[in-house]
C-alpha cells in the first residue's frame, strides 16, 4: 500500500512540476505543408523529392527517442503516383539514410544533457507525365517518441470560481506517444498559371507580355480551381450551365499585355497618358464531376449514363400513369344499373335487397421496351377488354324466435350494395385524379432531361466582357531650385 502510494505521489510531483513548469519537458513539432526540390522530368514520368521538417527541443541525450517512422498514401496507386523511401538527413555521414525504426536522435550531437534540432526528412514521388486523370492525394508520415520528462503527464483544471475544488489528472506515458504530419502531393505543377509581367516601353513591340494559362482540361480546370483559389466553373446564374448531367467551366486566356506611355513636358509641369491594350481569349469546356474511367465519354464527360437512366424511368413512370388514367377514365365513365327487390323470410317481408352494377367499355393499354443498343424505347398500344362489378345487400333470414324449427326474418336486410359502390366510385375518382397529376408531373420531367442534357452544349453562349484593372504606380523628379 505504501509502495502505490508513494509511487503515486512521485508521479504527482512529477506531473506537477511538468504542469507549473518547474521542469522543462521534450517537445515535438512538425511542419503542416511540405516543399518540393530535385525535379526531373522523362518523356513519360516526373520525379521530385517532398520535403518535411519536425523540430525537436530538450530530449534527454541518452534516453530521448524519434523512431519507427511510415510512410503511407491510401489514394497514390489509384492516381499513378509511387512513393520511395522515407529518408532523413543524417548530419553524422551528411548524407540521407532511410529511416524507419532507427532512433534518428542518435545522429544528433547533445548540448549538455538534451539534445535539440531539426530532422529533415523526404521522399521521392514518382507520377506519369501529362496524365489527365490524375488527382492531388493526401500523404502521412506517422512516428513515435518518447522521452523521461514525458514520463507522467498532468493536466490540472482550473475553474475561475475559486471557492470550487480543482482537480488534478494524471496519466502514465507507457513509452508509446504517437504523432503525425499530414500533406497533400500535387498531381501536376502544369496547372499553374504563368505570368510575365508587363514593362513599359515608348515602343508597342517591346510592351508585351504574355499570360499562359493551364491546358490540361480534365486535370486542371474541370472540377477544380486554379492557383489562386478561383474555380473555373461556368454558374447557371451567369449565364452558364449546372444540371445533373453537366457543368461549364470556363478559362480566361490573355495572350498578350501592352502598354505604351507617352510622357512629355509642358511649360508648367508635365503630364503623362498610359495607354493598354489586353488581348484575350475565354475557352468553355462541358464535363461533369461525377463521370469516372468507365463512363461512356470517359472522365469529367457529360454524363451521359444518368441521362440514359433519367429519360428510360420517366418514360415508364409516364407510361404506368398513362395506363392508370385509361383505365380510370373508362370506369369513372361507366354505365349504372340497380335492381331491388322484396326479400321475404317465412311469408314476412325482411326488407328490399338491392343489386348494382356497373359496366365499363374498353380503354388503351400502352407497354414500353427499352432498348439498350438503340439507347431508345418503343411504345407499344394496344386495348384492355371492358368489364363490369356488381354488389348485393344481404338479408339476413334464419331460424330463430320463439320458434326454431320455423324461417324468420332476423335483422332484415343491410345497404352493402350502395356502400361498396361508394367506395368503388370514391376509388375510382381519386385514381383519375392522381393519374392526371401524374402524368403532368411525369411529362414536365420529361421534357426537362431533354433540356438539361440538350442544355450542356446548345444552351449558353461563351460571349464575355473582360473586366481588367490596369495598376500602375510613376516617380516623378523635378531636381532641386
Amino acid at each position: 500500500m505504501y509502495a502505490a502510494q508513494s509511487l503515486f505521489m512521485k508521479g504527482f510531483d512529477r506531473a506537477y512540476e511538468v504542469i507549473t513548469g518547474d521542469v522543462t519537458t521534450a517537445t515535438v513539432t512538425a511542419t503542416a505543408n511540405p516543399s518540393t526540390t530535385d525535379k526531373t522530368t522523362t518523356d513519360n514520368t516526373i520525379e521530385e523529392y517532398y520535403h518535411q521538417t519536425i523540430e525537436f527541443a530538450q530530449f534527454d541525450a541518452q534516453d530521448g527517442k524519434i523512431d519507427n517512422f511510415t510512410l503511407t498514401c491510401q489514394d497514390c496507386a489509384k492516381n499513378n503516383i509511387t512513393l520511395g523511401n522515407l529518408e532523413f538527413f543524417n548530419p553524422q555521414i551528411n548524407d540521407w539514410q532511410v529511416v524507419s525504426n532507427i532512433n534518428v536522435l542518435t545522429a544528433f550531437d547533445a548540448d549538455g544533457k538534451t539534445k535539440s534540432g531539426k530532422i529533415e526528412l523526404r521522399f521521392k514521388v514518382t507520377r506519369i507525365k501529362d496524365d489527365e486523370n490524375c488527382k492531388s492525394v493526401n500523404h502521412k508520415i506517422s512516428y513515435r517518441y518518447d522521452d523521461p520528462s514525458l514520463k507522467y503527464i498532468g493536466a490540472l483544471l482550473k475553474t475561475s470560481d475559486t471557492s470550487k475544488q480543482r482537480f488534478f489528472i494524471i496519466q502514465k506515458n507507457d513509452g508509446n506517444l504517437k504523432s503525425e504530419i499530414t500533406g497533400t502531393i500535387k498531381c501536376s505543377a502544369s496547372c499553374d498559371t504563368e505570368l510575365e509581367l508587363p514593362v513599359c516601353s515608348y515602343e508597342e513591340d517591346d510592351a508585351v507580355a504574355k499570360i499562359n494559362g493551364p491546358t490540361k482540361i480534365k486535370t486542371c480546370i474541370i472540377n477544380n480551381q486554379d492557383d489562386a483559389g478561383n474555380t473555373y466553373q461556368f454558374t447557371s446564374d451567369v449565364g452558364g450551365v449546372d444540371n445533373s448531367y453537366c457543368k461549364i467551366y470556363c478559362k480566361e486566356d490573355y495572350a498578350e499585355i501592352k502598354l505604351n506611355p507617352i510622357v512629355k513636358n509642358v511649360k508648367c509641369g508635365g503630364y503623362f497618358k498610359l495607354t493598354s491594350k489586353i488581348n484575350g481569349t475565354k475557352t468553355c469546356y462541358t464535363g461533369s464531376p461525377n463521370t469516372t474511367e468507365n463512363s461512356t465519354n470517359g472522365k469529367n464527360s457529360i454524363d451521359k449514363e444518368k441521362y440514359l437512366q433519367d429519360i428510360k424511368t420517366v418514360q415508364e413512370n409516364l407510361v404506368d400513369a398513362m395506363n392508370r388514367y385509361y383505365e380510370y377514365k373508362a370506369k369513372s365513365e361507366r354505365s349504372y344499373d340497380s335492381n331491388s327487390t322484396t326479400k321475404y323470410c317465412g311469408g314476412s317481408s325482411c326488407g328490399t335487397k338491392e343489386k348494382i352494377t356497373v359496366t365499363w367499355e374498353a380503354y388503351d393499354k400502352v407497354t414500353f421496351t427499352w432498348n439498350h443498343n438503340t439507347e431508345s424505347g418503343t411504345y407499344n398500344y394496344g386495348t384492355t377488354a371492358g368489364d363490369s362489378e356488381n354488389w348485393s345487400d344481404s338479408c339476413n333470414c334464419d331460424r330463430c324466435g320463439e320458434e326454431p324449427n320455423t324461417y324468420k326474418c332476423c335483422g332484415g336486410c343491410d345497404t352493402n350494395a350502395s356502400d361498396s359502390f361508394n367506395a368503388w366510385e370514391s376509388e375510382v375518382n381519386a385514381g383519375l385524379e392522381t393519374a392526371t397529376s401524374d402524368l403532368i408531373k411525369y411529362m414536365a420531367q420529361y421534357k426537362q432531361i431533354i433540356q438539361d442534357y440538350n442544355a450542356c452544349t446548345t444552351a449558353w453562349t461563351n460571349e464575355f466582357a473582360f473586366a481588367q484593372k490596369v495598376k500602375y504606380y510613376y516617380d516623378e523628379n523635378r531636381g532641386k531650385r
